[in-house]
């Protein structure tokens, strides 16, 4: 049985890089990202069974953004990665 394929998309490197080392830990296979045109590419190439991004990202492409582009590409399951509430990131209108 192979291993489940994860993509960790999210432009603090720290995080990306702990979030990598404890999904493998658990026996995942993951790539990591840290700007949305990588992710992009990384997608294009290769099969992931899950996201997990951030709204904050490297380079000119936000989170938003990033998912907008990847329906263009495929369906696949996302999870959000938050570093504060997202109460605070979405603004009522």
């Amino acid at each position: 049985m192979s291993s489940k394929q994860i993509l960790v998309l999210t432009g603090d490197i720290t995080h990306c890089e702990k979030l990598k080392q404890n999904l493998e830990a658990e026996g995942y296979t993951v790539d990591i990202a840290y700007r949305g045109d990588e992710a992009i590419n990384i997608l294009k190439r290769k099969w992931v069974d899950l996201i997990i991004t951030s709204i904050t990202l490297q380079g000119g492409m936000n989170g938003i953004h990033f998912l907008q582009e990847i329906k263009k590409i495929r369906n696949c399951k996302i999870s959000r990665s938050l570093s504060r509430p997202a109460r605070s990131i979405w603004k009522k209108t």
